[in-house]
């Protein structure tokens, strides 16, 4: 391989990693899908520049021939590839933030099934809840008051707002939904983070395996 092109590769891979490690520190949506950009062409281009320098023998070739396989039946290695090509062709975003929710009198086996608010409504919670309020968050004002009939203790739940990733398509209209396995591992929460992380790691052990061809 030559080596001007595997230093091309290595910025690359820089610029990638730089992004996605700023993915966990970022305060707003907007700088969020900025750096989701940045990383999604970034790790393209170290694919684009191996592929091309990989040209340059049989051996290299074959190895890049192994990993682009695996890049079209991993569903981590997939999602991403056409994430980035839905983001070039494409008008939608592939993440996007899910809303919070506030649920009040959740139905679990230790909490209470029968409670009454301040308006005298009664409620029998076997699943679900008693309320819940999308975008809702527990220092909201005039929240409804719930009162135990049974002894239990009434159990809130919130669930703070999140990045999500979103499926994409290609230009046949083939959707591609969020991974939930890589290399034959399940995910742990499959979001934005967590799956450029796992690529990063990916993505520096290609770089190190193009590495050894040049030593060659």
């Amino acid at each position: 391989m030559n080596l001007l092109a595997l230093e091309k590769a290595k910025r690359r891979y820089r610029v990638a990693k730089s992004s996605s490690e700023a993915l966990e520190s970022t305060t707003t949506y907007e700088n969020f899908a900025d750096h989701w950009y940045i990383f999604l062409h970034a790790a393209k281009g170290i694919y684009t520049t191996l592929e091309q320098v990989s040209k340059s023998s049989a051996q290299a070739k074959q190895w890049f021939g192994n990993k682009n396989k695996n890049r079209k039946h991993d569903p981590l290695l997939r999602y991403v590839t056409e994430a980035r090509n839905d983001d070039e062709h494409g008008i939608e975003e592939s993440t996007e933030v899910t809303p919070s929710y506030l649920y009040l009198g959740v139905a679990e086996p230790e909490a209470s099934s029968i409670m009454r608010d301040q308006f005298g409504n009664t409620f029998v919670n076997n699943v679900g809840a008693a309320y819940y309020f999308e975008g809702g968050h527990p220092g909201i004002a005039n929240l409804p008051q719930l009162t135990s009939m049974d002894g239990k203790t009434v159990l809130n739940v919130f669930t703070p707002s999140k990045i999500v990733l979103k499926t994409v398509h290609d230009r046949s209209g083939q959707a591609f939904h969020p991974p939930k396995v890589h290399l034959g591992k399940y995910l742990k929460d499959g979001g934005p983070v967590e799956v450029a992380t796992l690529l990063i790691r990916y993505l520096d052990r290609l770089i190190s395996e193009a590495a050894d061809f040049c030593r060659q």
